[in-house]
Formats: structure tokens, C-alpha cells, sequence
């Protein structure tokens, strides 16, 4: 469902604005994939002290019939969608209107399907809404201790740089022992996360470095008491020689969350 607030400039008859509304949910039909009756609008008279709109902003000249096009909708529709969308209603204002395509100023704004209700006090599209996290373990696949498959639907996503066993004073932590270093870079990811206000449920990639494989046991074992039972992000772990030789594990993670 989209919800599109049109802004006129005052003194528009009563067909013109009809026509408007119109040309904006014919193009939002043709190519946003939205249902024929899917249709609600509200469209307002300003007066010009009403309106503020620069007249030349990125270059482009604007008289005062500038038409305002507010449009929420669910989210989901690729670049490509908007782009037609935006230039479909900049068409059919031209045709219908004869409103000049530099006068049609569109903001569109995505929300999740459980931000609608059309009565009722119910929020009917909740059911729709998809996790902010979804992990899979495709068949066909070897079952390994991780998420083979993770689908992002959520808005925000977060990139934590590699983190090596040092304290808060940049002091090594667990000279010569995997255990103790690991532990340390967990600790690390853990203030990384709490900063943005994630936790390792929110982990969906986990990068891991270690200058070892001979350590991957002990590795593992730290690993397993950090990540969360059923949030097994994907995960990656190579050998490599670390940037200081004292360092035997050096771990890098991708969050995402609302």
C-alpha cells in the first residue's frame, strides 16, 4: 500500500488536482507493481509563503507550479523500479497537466509492512514482515557448525574491523595462548557491538584470522561460548600472519539489526 500526500500550489481547480492524483497512481500501477484499488491520497492547496523550494537546486529551474509527491510505501522495490517510477509520473504530469517535468519534486519513503493499519486498530500487513535476520541451512549443503545462508531484511548494517587481543590500554592479552587471546578478541567485538546497540545475535558474518591452524580447536572453543545457540552468522577462517607476531588470532565481523 502506498499512502501519497500531494502538495499544490494554491489555486488549482478541482480536475487539475484530480488529474494529478490520477497520473501519480496510474505510474505507481504500471511500475511499482501496485494494485488498481489500492489507491490512497491527500492532496492539500499551499500558498506560495507555504512553500519553501529552492528554484535551482542541482540545476534545475522551478516555476511556482512545482508539485510536491510524497510516497510511502513498503519496502522492497530494486533502483530500477524507482527510477521508472519517477520518471512514469514526471510523463503523465506532462501529458495530463502540461506541467513542466523540472516542476515535479518526489520524495519516496520505505517503511516495514508492520507500520500499516487501515483500521480497526489492527496492523494488518504484520504478518508479512519479514525478520531482520533469517539463517539457512540449504539442503544439498554440508551441515557445518554455521549459517550457511543469512538473509538480511534488516535496515542498518554494521562493520567491525578486525580485532586482535588487546585491552582497553593496548596492552597484549594472553601472550603465547589462544584461549586467552580469543577470549580477549570476543571481549572486543562485544564493547564493538554494545556501541551501536547490537549484540552477537545481531552477527551475520564472521571473519576469522589466525596465524596457526594447529590453534583452531582452542579457537573454536571460545567461539562456541560467544555466539549464541541459533545465530550461527557465516563464517570464514583462513591462516595468516597477523601484522604483529604476537598476535595469534584476529577476528572481523558484518552486524545487522534495526
Amino acid at each position: 500500500m502506498p499512502l501519497v500526500r500531494i502538495s499544490l500550489p494554491q489555486g488549482k481547480s478541482t480536475s487539475y488536482a484530480r488529474a494529478v492524483g490520477d497520473a501519480v497512481h496510474q505510474a505507481l500501477v504500471e511500475t511499482a507493481g501496485v494494485p488498481a484499488a489500492d489507491r490512497f491520497q491527500i492532496l492539500t492547496e499551499e500558498p506560495a509563503h507555504g512553500r519553501i523550494i529552492d528554484s535551482t537546486y542541482l540545476g534545475i529551474e522551478r516555476s511556482g507550479d512545482v508539485i510536491v509527491v510524497d510516497i510511502t510505501m513498503s519496502y522492497g522495490r530494486s533502483v530500477e523500479v524507482k527510477r521508472k517510477l519517477y520518471a512514469r509520473i514526471a510523463e503523465l504530469l506532462a501529458e495530463r497537466v502540461e506541467l513542466r517535468k523540472q516542476d515535479v519534486l518526489i520524495n519516496l519513503v520505505e517503511v516495514a509492512p508492520e507500520n500499516w493499519s487501515f483500521g480497526n486498530g489492527e496492523a494488518h500487513y504484520a504478518d508479512r514482515a519479514r525478520p531482520a535476520i533469517r539463517r539457512h541451512q540449504p539442503e544439498g549443503l554440508f551441515r557445518y557448525p554455521f549459517s550457511q545462508v543469512i538473509e538480511v531484511a534488516a535496515p542498518r548494517t554494521v562493520v567491525i574491523s578486525g580485532q586482535v587481543a588487546v585491552d582497553d590500554k593496548g596492552k597484549l592479552v594472553g601472550e603465547g595462548d589462544i584461549v586467552a587471546q580469543t577470549e580477549q578478541v570476543f571481549r572486543n567485538l562485544r564493547v564493538a557491538l554494545e556501541s551501536v546497540g547490537l549484540g552477537f545475535e545481531n552477527v551475520v558474518r564472521l571473519g576469522s584470522f589466525l596465524a596457526n591452524m594447529a590453534d583452531l580447536e582452542g579457537y573454536r572453543q571460545v567461539r562456541r561460548r560467544w555466539i549464541p545457540e541459533g545465530a550461527q552468522p557465516t563464517s570464514t577462517t583462513v591462516q595468516a600472519r597477523l601484522f604483529n607476531d604476537a598476535y595469534l588470532v584476529e577476528v572481523e565481523v558484518i552486524a545487522a539489526g534495526a
